[in-house]
């Protein structure tokens, strides 16, 4: 059983707080996605198609249970996706009384992924529950009306 990882609102206190791994490629990577090479995926990708809308409040304060933690390594998504997304959220959903998902999209090898993180809101710290990466941006992203 994997112990949970806690991340503190003081290590992130706003957005100039995210690792700053995250705002480059490797050295190895060109600067355009979908190229073939392995890449850490960064901010920028996952900002790629940010609009003007407002952005939905970000979540600095919160543990990555142990299944979370499992889910992660079984669908090899880095930790750094998760904490870009709860940083920098393109939309926050309610799921449920206490549950929301934040999600983002990203591109990898020149397809459009959504990374979804669903989080208990309603303890604090909050609780990463589950994330995955799916290729059906359809199905799940809110157009605004």
């Amino acid at each position: 059983m994997r112990n949970p990882r806690v991340h503190d609102a003081q290590s992130h206190s706003c957005c100039e707080d995210v690792p700053s791994s995250l705002y480059a490629p490797n050295e190895s990577s060109s600067n355009f996605p979908g190229d073939h090479e392995e890449r850490r995926l960064s901010i920028p990708y996952l900002l790629q198609f940010r609009t003007e809308i407002p952005m939905p409040d970000p979540i600095f304060a919160f543990v990555l249970t142990p299944h979370a933690l499992m889910e992660l390594e079984r669908r090899g998504i880095d930790e750094e996706i998760v904490l870009g997304v709860l940083a920098q959220p393109e939309q926050r959903i309610p799921v449920r009384e206490g549950r929301d998902v934040l999600q983002s999209r990203l591109v990898v090898n020149n397809v459009q992924h959504l990374v979804r993180v669903f989080v208990d809101v309603d303890r604090t710290p909050a609780e990463v529950v589950t994330v995955y990466k799916t290729s059906k941006v359809d199905k799940y992203w809110r157009n605004e009306s």
